[in-house]
């Protein structure tokens, strides 16, 4: 930040705090997470997690199915492209849980069988946070 930013100003970085990575952060959102399709993307999010598992009051975490995508490099730049979305867009989600005071686990997943641009990928993006933002 160079101080010319409001206080409240979203960062457009997607740091190791805001990503799910720990074994039993993943058990539970599978365990009790709601499931929804949005386009290219599906994702899977549960409300109020347990604080013991939170390092941010909105993580996230992103997939690519294996028998989709045999090689490494299409995943890999799936991923990319994913989180690239995410980070630009995270305010959508951001601002309706700071205001409600709730926190936020997704897993979002690429589910096409074949690839396609930023542009298709972005789109779908910010359609699946405001529906996320929708249910806060």
């Amino acid at each position: 930040m160079t101080g010319n930013e409001p206080q409240n100003s979203v960062r457009f970085t997607l740091g190791k705090k805001e990503r799910l990575k720990k074994r039993k952060g993943f058990e539970l959102l599978f365990a009790e997470g709601k499931r929804f399709r949005n386009g290219s993307l599906s994702v899977i999010y549960t409300f109020d997690y347990p604080p013991e598992y939170l390092t941010h009051y909105c993580m996230v975490a992103f997939g690519v199915s294996r028998r989709k995508f045999k090689r490494a490099h299409d995943r890999n730049r799936i991923k990319r492209l994913l989180r690239e979305a995410f980070r630009l867009q995270k305010h959508l989600i951001y601002t309706p849980l700071e205001q409600s005071g709730r926190n936020l686990v997704l897993m979002i997943n690429y589910m096409p069988h074949e690839l396609s641009g930023y542009e298709q990928v972005e789109a779908d993006t910010i359609e699946l946070l405001k529906r996320l933002a929708a249910r806060v």
